[in-house]
């Protein structure tokens, strides 16, 4: 197998090996795949995590001033719940404190007031901790992607979405993070809850599902795409479902165990 790849000056090199794992992200593995196997307009499922954001002050003044405080923008706390009345799968939910970036957002919901209302936004910003929520794939609204080719160009291109889906697990899920901020002390503000665009969770993947049986442009347990041995896709792309939780430990360990298995001789 060979692997033709070009550097800066257009020459052209070849990398030579007895497998090929495929691990450049959900949507490049899926132009990859599709333009090497040349299927323009066969369109693929992009199973999404559905996630949405609930602001909510804290009652109490902190102290020290976080502004003035060495922070991070990573969640410091994650959430689990795992409730059938709430959804049949696990809800994620990952807590924000306080950031700089939540002062940038509010002044541009304010737009041309923003200057009047500067010194709210700076009390309500230090005051302001956020929930991002994420759903199951199976709760949330599926993308069709479909390559393209246009002048010599091959590209990916969103060709039907439904942001309009309705489902109550969405509700339930808000409901009860509120609920679960009430027991802390935090007042959950539900008017400026809302939802994330689909695709924008970065929590995506299942493009070429891997199957016990495959079929047409899915994988086996291998991740390797019907009709190819020795080509494995080891990426978020080869989950059957995508869930609430954090997937990127689950496609390093998924990773590891097809690399294994196919090194090993299946």
């Amino acid at each position: 197998m060979y692997i033709s790849t070009y550097d800066a000056a257009n020459a052209v090199d070849e990398v030579r090996g007895d497998r090929l794992f495929v691990a450049a992200g959900v949507l490049p593995s899926a132009l990859l795949v599709l333009d090497s196997l040349d299927r323009p307009d066969r369109p693929l499922t992009l199973r999404d995590s559905r996630h949405f954001f609930l602001p909510m002050l804290q009652r109490w003044a902190a102290d020290p001033d976080p502004a003035t405080e060495p922070r991070h923008t990573l969640a410091q706390v994650f959430v689990e719940i795992v409730d059938p009345r709430v959804s049949a799968h696990t809800i994620h939910v990952q807590m924000y404190t306080y950031h700089d970036g939540f002062a940038v957002d509010m002044r541009k919901r304010f737009g041309g007031f923003a200057p009047a209302f500067d010194p709210v936004v700076g009390r309500l910003s230090r005051r302001l901790i956020v929930a991002q929520g994420f759903l199951h794939s199976d709760a949330s609204p599926s993308l069709e992607i479909v390559m393209r080719r246009s002048g010599g160009r091959s590209r990916l291109a969103l060709v039907s979405t439904d942001p309009l889906q309705r489902d109550p697990t969405l509700a339930r899920a808000r409901r009860r993070v509120a609920r679960i901020a009430r027991h802390v002390d935090l007042v959950p503000l539900m008017p400026l809850a809302r939802v994330g665009a689909p695709g924008s969770s970065f929590h995506c993947g299942g493009t070429f599902p891997m199957r016990t049986h495959p079929g047409d442009l899915e994988t086996d347990t291998l991740g390797r795409p019907s009709g190819l041995s020795r080509v494995h896709v080891v990426d978020a792309s080869v989950f059957p479902s995508i869930p609430a939780t954090t997937i990127t430990f689950s496609a390093m360990a998924n990773a590891h165990r097809i690399a294994t298995h196919a090194v090993g001789g299946s």
